[in-house]
């Protein structure tokens, strides 16, 4: 099964402080330097833009097959683990700013985690994908923070 992110809020949000930074920079631009100018700024601006949403949102994406759970990010597979090995899945921070969830699990006796942002997935897909996940291994331990968070 693959559970792909969307236009969320959080990416909407960010498309349209793109918007308004391209118009005030159209503006300035043509100002001061004229119109050409700000035609190629455009230009850089779009191809920036469409490179940003398509990573977002068809460069992220979740699979479970063959027992296993594949995160691709930004179009980089970043991490595979098997169902089996994962006993917990908590709220975490990517990168100290945003929220992600956390699948633990033991790899050679270490605790390790796979961190899966929440920014691009809407509630129901990450919902589909932990109830997928508890049918696959019902060891799994889902956290209270995952469930206020999810709004269950």
């Amino acid at each position: 099964m693959k559970y792909k992110s969307s236009l969320t809020k959080s990416i909407k949000l960010t498309i349209l402080i793109l918007l308004l930074f391209w118009i005030v920079n159209f503006l300035a631009i043509i100002n001061s330097n004229g119109i050409k100018d700000a035609l190629v700024f455009s230009i850089f601006m779009l191809c920036f833009a469409i490179i940003f949403v398509s990573a977002f949102v068809k460069g992220v994406f979740l699979v479970i097959e063959n027992n296993r759970v594949k995160y691709v990010h930004m179009f980089i597979l970043r991490k595979i683990v098997e169902i089996g090995q994962i006993s917990k899945i908590q709220k975490g921070l990517m990168g100290g700013l945003y929220n992600s969830l956390s699948l633990v699990y033991k790899d050679n006796e270490k605790l390790k985690d796979i961190k899966i942002t929440t920014l691009t997935f809407s509630k129901n897909t990450l919902k589909r994908f932990i109830s997928d996940l508890k049918n696959k291994n019902p060891k799994i331990e889902i956290d209270q923070s995952i469930n206020e968070f999810l709004g269950e």
